[in-house]
């Protein structure tokens, strides 16, 4: 089994090493220790972001949520009035 998992690392690598975003660093001899914080970091301010943004449309949300929820029932009771006629 173990050598399954090796195939599997090895596939993976050269996947990344095909990757341009990879084949660029490389190229350009950029350190990858701070390029992977880099990353990071933008990424946690995209995360920080999103949650503000999910923050700020919550109320819309909730509200969207309660309009489907109502629109689903309104919709069970068609459903039933029909099935009974």
């Amino acid at each position: 089994m173990e050598g399954n998992g090796e195939c599997l690392e090895d596939a993976q690598l050269k996947n990344n090493l095909d990757d341009e975003v990879v084949q660029e660093v490389l190229k350009t001899g950029t350190d990858l220790r701070q390029y992977s914080r880099q990353v990071e970091k933008e990424l946690k301010e995209v995360e920080n972001k999103s949650i503000k943004d999910y923050i700020k449309e919550s109320q819309n949300i909730a509200s969207l949520h309660n309009q489907i929820a109502a629109c689903d029932s309104i919709l069970e009771v068609c459903k039933d009035i029909t099935v009974v006629t």
